[in-house]
């Protein structure tokens, strides 16, 4: 790793072209700053629809599956509660309070 570093010169205080700017070519970029963007954006938004349209049937598969494991647990009540009951029952019978 350090041959790497010595090689690149990475590390060091000496940064490569930084008197070969000119203040003038400095304001040109700015002025491109907005059209550079907006360019971005439309390059990255194409890698953003094509990321959402293979998770967001993922995503939906999980809600569904989350929303079933809700329904589930709301019922369960319902379905053992005679079960509930008896074992209640059986607790105080066992252990009956004083």
């Amino acid at each position: 790793m350090n041959e790497v570093i010595q090689k690149t010169g990475l590390g060091t205080a000496n940064i490569p072209n930084t008197s070969c700017i000119t203040a003038t070519a400095v304001d040109e970029a700015i002025t491109l700053l907005p059209d550079v963007v907006e360019h971005a954006k439309g390059y990255l938004g194409e890698f953003f629809n094509e990321y959402q349209s293979r998770m967001n049937p993922l995503i939906d598969e999980e809600i569904d599956k989350l929303a079933s494991l809700e329904e589930k647990h709301k019922d369960y009540p319902k379905h053992h509660l005679p079960c509930i009951f008896l074992l209640r029952t059986w607790f105080l019978i066992r252990y009956p309070v004083k």
